[in-house]
């Protein structure tokens, strides 16, 4: 993506502000972490640690401890509800119908369950929320915003780097966050506007 089609960090916020649901705690997560939309939705329940706004993100077979804003804290709050609910449902059924309890517990279950289908033979059967529900979701909000640049699963984390750099975080730093195995792929960041109005800051992410 050339520089011209990268989001100002404004334009994200203003389409992120149209969004509902999963998918946009989803998109601030991305937009405030910078973790990859892969690594969000993989996200399990015991990789959460909500008293320190922390998350556990898997990038090449570790778990890396990345700190998300506390503004978003109630938000996240409230999608470990969501799914906790929704992990209930499962095991019950499943135990109603199997009278035992399901290998699967809720500490290993998604942080963004999927909602459809709504009933599934076992909690494990259950993926995490589909990539296409957040990108058409993204691209819907993104279009009601006026925002006319391409839209695809990497926008919002061409803009936290962007931010970062406009802040003077050193590139190395900052491929080892974004979790990029190779340094060229954090250098193709640098080209970069300085951003205004920003709603986070730079403590914040």
């Amino acid at each position: 993506m050339t520089a011209g089609n990268m989001w100002t960090w404004d334009e994200a916020l203003d389409a992120i502000e149209r969004m509902q649901g999963p998918e946009r705690l989803v998109a601030e997560l991305m937009l405030t972490t910078g973790q990859s939309l892969s690594a969000v939705l993989n996200l399990r329940i015991h990789d959460l640690d909500l008293c320190r706004c922390c998350l556990q993100v898997r990038q090449d077979g570790h778990r890396i401890p990345v700190s998300f804003p506390d503004v978003l804290r109630d938000a996240v709050r409230d999608q470990l509800s969501l799914a906790t609910t929704i992990y209930e449902h499962d095991r019950a059924r499943y135990v109603n119908r199997h009278r035992r309890q399901p290998d699967m517990r809720l500490p290993s279950f998604w942080l963004f369950a999927d909602d459809e289908p709504a009933d599934v033979p076992e909690p494990a059967e259950r993926g995490p929320l589909a990539q296409y529900r957040f990108s058409h979701a993204l691209l819907s909000s993104a279009r009601a915003a006026g925002i006319t640049k391409p839209v695809h699963s990497h926008t919002l984390r061409h803009c936290h780097a962007r931010w970062k750099l406009d802040a003077g975080i050193p590139v190395d730093e900052l491929r080892r966050s974004m979790g990029h195995a190779d340094p060229m792929t954090t250098l193709l960041y640098t080209q970069s506007l300085t951003f205004g109005g920003l709603r986070y800051t730079q403590s914040a992410a």
